[in-house]
């Protein structure tokens, strides 16, 4: 998660951010490499939109670690929320596939999770407890993934 944050930052003239909130545990299970991919998709679009920060926020609720991208851009469109995760859309003209949201969900979902958009940023959910159909996940396997210390 470090190393994606701390890339965002050398491609980009904007200020990156990694927040990792008490209690989120050392290890968790994970495929790193999928999620390393998810994680850098979306800090992609938000370096993309940022004026000046991006910032990603990791903490649990509720059995999940959740991962929070935002970036002080303008946001999504009223209404665009689910729109913006549709293969091949583009909602604000400034290039892009329109594959990242997509493949980042897609990513969280084969792991036992979701992508969500709430509040101007983008929500990685991942359980911490993963069930067994999940942990098989492409990849890894499933492995302990050591998250960075704040």
């Amino acid at each position: 998660l470090r190393h994606e944050v701390e890339r965002a930052g050398q491609l980009s003239v904007v200020e990156c951010r990694l927040v990792l909130e008490p209690g989120v545990p050392e290890r968790v299970l994970i495929d790193p490499d999928a999620t390393a991919e998810a994680i850098s998709n979306l800090l992609d679009n938000a370096r993309r939109h940022a004026l000046t920060i991006v910032g990603v926020r990791v903490y649990t609720r509720s059995g999940q670690l959740l991962i929070e991208v935002f970036d002080d851009g303008p946001g999504l469109p009223a209404g665009a929320e689910e729109q913006a995760f549709e293969r091949f859309v583009t909602l604000d003209g400034r290039g892009g596939t329109g594959l990242g949201l997509s493949i980042a969900r897609e990513i969280s979902q084969r792991q036992g999770g979701d992508l969500s958009y709430r509040h101007k940023a983008f929500v990685l959910t991942l359980p911490l407890n993963p069930p067994a159909r999940a942990q098989g996940v492409a990849g890894s396997g499933g492995k302990k993934a050591r998250l960075p210390a704040s």
